[in-house]
């Protein structure tokens, strides 16, 4: 799928309201349709960077913002992933992203689990659940900002089966978004509030990001990439290539001791080459080893 993640810098809407900010939004998708993305993400909280100068209550604002999101969808034939304050009161609200299909129909909601402490004593509630959205080109994972602290979080969109996970934020995230993709195997898709939103590959690698003389990131996703480790599997990859040919790309990191491997055929899946030379995942490689320690010390006690 092709992405388009945007980067905001927030010292450049100073003053703006949610409403001049929900135009903007909608402009930039339809600025972006001439290069048909499959999805357009924007950043955490984009509508309310500057609360103080927004005539309109959150519960006044929402539903707007959700419809507005959901005709420029179909407008541009395109998912758009935003972040906004979801009303429960007058007092309290969520942090929460929401995913909008090119119907025009919500895909997928998810609540900011991991809300600062500012965030919290401010009115914020945290959400309860994780979510993943079975998506026609894949499963997407969503988290936000904070998030990014704790490692559990990460593992459980993993066990959920998640191939990416986006992650809106209102900072960059630095290289711990590197390691949660390489550790799990999965794409990570960065919207952030600064100038730098990435898009980082099952290795680990930056393969696209936003500027600060352009704040979108256009990439192509192909989420049928996966991770694996050479041990007992170095000549696989030669097979791989030979029985293959173009129709697969491998790609080995040395230092790592990782290769991936990836589809450039739509009629070729990478789960098919994984049946035919045995190919045991990264992941998959870890949880075996994990197994076969669990069954020694038990036998030890």
């Amino acid at each position: 799928m092709k992405i388009a993640t945007i980067a905001i810098n927030e010292r450049g809407f100073i003053g703006r309201t949610q409403s001049e900010m929900l135009a903007w939004c909608t402009e930039k998708c339809r600025e972006l349709k001439s290069q048909s993305p499959d999805m357009i993400i924007f950043p955490e909280i984009v509508f309310i960077m500057y609360p103080q100068n927004e005539p309109l209550s959150y519960a006044e604002f929402f539903p707007l913002a959700i419809e507005g999101m959901k005709s420029v969808a179909r407008e541009v034939n395109s998912y758009v992933v935003f972040n906004i304050y979801e009303p429960i009161d007058d007092e309290k609200r969520y942090i929460s992203n929401i995913m909008i299909n090119k119907n025009g129909e919500i895909a997928g909601k998810y609540r900011k689990m991991y809300p600062t402490e500012g965030e919290m004593a401010s009115g914020v509630v945290p959400g309860v659940e994780h979510t993943v959205v079975d998506t026609e080109f894949g499963k997407i994972g969503i988290a936000t900002c904070f998030d990014i602290g704790f490692r559990d979080f990460w593992k459980k969109l993993a066990d959920m089966g998640a191939q990416a996970v986006i992650w809106t934020s209102a900072y960059d995230g630095g290289n711990l978004l590197d390691a949660y993709a390489v550790v799990h195997g999965y794409w990570v898709i960065s919207s952030v509030r600064t100038f730098r939103s990435r898009v980082i590959d099952p290795a680990g690698r930056t393969v696209a990001e936003s500027a600060r003389w352009d704040n979108v990131c256009l990439c192509d996703v192909d989420l049928d990439m996966e991770l694996f480790h050479i041990d007992d599997q170095i000549p696989k990859i030669s097979e791989i290539r030979r029985d293959f040919g173009e129709a697969v790309l491998v790609q080995t990191l040395s230092e790592d001791n990782i290769f991936t491997v990836a589809s450039l055929d739509p009629s070729v899946f990478v789960k098919e080459i994984k049946n035919a030379k045995g190919l045991i995942s990264y992941r998959e490689y870890h949880e075996k080893a994990l197994g076969i320690r669990e069954d020694i010390l038990e036998k030890m006690k």
